[in-house]
This record gives structure tokens, C-alpha cells and sequence, in this order.
């Protein structure tokens, strides 16, 4: 029997101090780890912004918890409790946000964040969105080449201040550098993108195939959020899909294999924690 679940709101210090929340059931007791790496936007730790409130990511740690692991997620740099700025902050900072978590789980023992360190599985293919808009597409073609061909830190792009670093070091590797990587961290990874998922295309898994460690998934009708559809899946409407959504359980489908495959590491640390004096 699960216990209850238990959250602790904690900032990390550094060149940025960076706010996060640990999710857990049990401080005495050795669990795996988990980190809650957000996409792009200011979404906060829980996955809320102002006028828009889905607690997906809140609601990812409680059913990575209820699984038996402790798991942490964060504000990115420069929004809600996390110092910096969001707008100059590039993939190298915003990466190390994520990397720092570790730290956060030093709160439980060092023996539980050496663990998530060597065995963490959760790899992002950083690609870029697609949408069957040409216009669209243009678009995103022509944000990026204006971020490409600027040193600066950020841009004024279609009304509004973009984080140029951010989108010209994500465009400095290739979907094949991309894959090279994964092929050299040899760690268990699990990719899942629904078909009906408009920021990105389902299809473009399939280059993981050859990855021996690599097991991809894509359900069918079911967006970004893992939430299947109830309506025509316009781009026009897809944020109220979302709000709308996300107060509906994962697609069950979806939320069986992620505990399959997670599944295999449940059985790391399951120890209890013992403090001990030096002497």
C-alpha cells in the first residue's frame, strides 16, 4: 500500500536560485528518482501560467510518486520562484537547471540522487514542432533563421521579445546529432508522442528504431498532453483542448506502458535511510 503522498517546496542555490517542489512518500526510505523536465514556455513548476491552469506536471509527480518514486520538478530560470533571466538564457542553462535537480534529491540521501544520476532514462528529443500549416511552418522557419543569423541574446520576432540563445543553440544540432547522442548513452529509453500530437510529429520517432535501448510508442488520438482528443484537433482551439483535458486521467493505454516500463527500475534503493555521526 502506497503511502500518502508528501510534497516539500525547496530552492536551490547557485549562479540562479532555483525553485522546485519534492514529491515523495517516505523520507526514510531509499526510492529511485524522478525529474520533471518542462518544454518550452513560462508555464510554472505545476504547469500553470496566469489565464491558463492544467496541473499536468503537478499531477505527472503524484503519479510518478504513487509508483514508488520520489520525484522533483522546478520553475526554469527566470520564472516564478526561480531567479535569472528567462529571455537570455540558453539550452546550456536551462539544461543545467534540470542537472542541478539531483541536488534537490541529496534532501532524501546521497545514495538515492547517485542513483538517479547513473540510471536516470528520460532522454528529450529537443525537435523542432511541426504543423501541417505551410503557413505555420514558415513561420517557425523564419523565426529561426532570424535567431540564426543574430549574435544577440534575444530578438523582437512577430510582436513579441524571443530568447534567441535558446533557439540558436537547439538549431546548432540536427536531429542526427540528436540520435547519435541517444546511441551513446546506452541507458533504457522510453519515447511516446500520440497521434494526434499537433506540436509534434509522432513519425519522426521512428529513427530511434535502431537504438537497441530505445522502445517508442504512439498511441492513437491522443495530443501532447497524453490526454486523447473529443474534438477535430484544430491548432486554432488546441489550448482550450488542453485546459479542457487535462483535468481527465492520462490515456490508459498511455499511462500502462509508462508504468511498464518504469517498472524496471522500481526495484532500486527500497533501503531505509540511516543517519549516521562521524566521531
Amino acid at each position: 500500500m502506497i503511502s500518502a503522498l508528501k510534497e516539500e517546496r525547496i530552492t536551490l542555490s547557485g549562479a540562479a536560485s532555483i525553485g522546485a517542489t519534492v514529491t515523495y512518500t517516505d523520507k526514510n526510505t531509499l526510492s529511485p528518482a524522478i525529474v520533471v523536465i518542462m518544454g518550452t514556455g513560462k508555464t510554472d513548476r505545476d504547469g500553470n501560467e496566469k489565464g491558463f491552469r492544467t496541473d499536468l506536471y503537478k499531477k505527472f509527480a503524484e503519479f510518478f510518486t504513487g509508483l514508488g518514486f520520489v520525484c522533483v520538478r522546478y520553475d526554469k530560470r527566470g520564472t516564478f520562484q526561480s531567479t535569472g533571466d528567462f529571455n537570455t538564457a540558453g539550452l546550456s542553462l536551462f539544461g543545467g537547471a534540470a542537472t542541478s535537480m539531483k541536488d534537490a534529491l541529496f534532501y532524501q540521501n546521497a545514495l538515492a540522487a547517485e542513483e538517479f544520476q547513473h540510471k536516470k532514462g528520460l532522454l528529450g528529443m529537443l525537435l523542432r514542432s511541426q504543423t501541417s500549416k505551410e503557413k505555420t511552418n514558415a513561420k517557425v522557419d523564419a523565426m529561426f533563421q532570424k535567431c540564426i543569423n543574430t549574435k544577440k541574446d534575444r530578438v523582437f520576432f512577430s510582436g513579441a521579445m524571443l530568447n534567441a540563445k535558446w533557439v540558436r543553440e537547439h538549431a546548432s544540432y540536427s536531429s542526427e546529432d540528436y540520435i547519435t547522442r541517444l546511441k551513446k548513452y546506452g541507458k533504457p529509453i522510453l519515447a511516446v508522442t500520440g497521434t494526434a500530437d499537433i506540436s509534434t510529429d509522432y513519425r519522426r520517432l521512428s529513427a530511434l528504431r535502431d537504438i537497441p535501448s530505445a522502445e517508442i510508442f504512439t498511441p492513437s488520438n491522443v495530443n501532447h498532453i497524453l490526454r486523447e482528443i473529443d474534438d477535430d484537433n484544430s491548432m486554432m482551439t488546441v489550448k482550450k483542448q488542453y485546459g479542457r483535458l487535462a483535468v481527465q486521467p492520462m490515456h490508459t493505454a498511455t499511462e500502462e506502458k509508462v508504468k511498464e516500463w518504469l517498472s524496471q527500475f522500481q526495484t532500486m534503493g527500497n533501503g531505509v535511510c540511516q543517519n549516521e555521526t562521524n566521531n
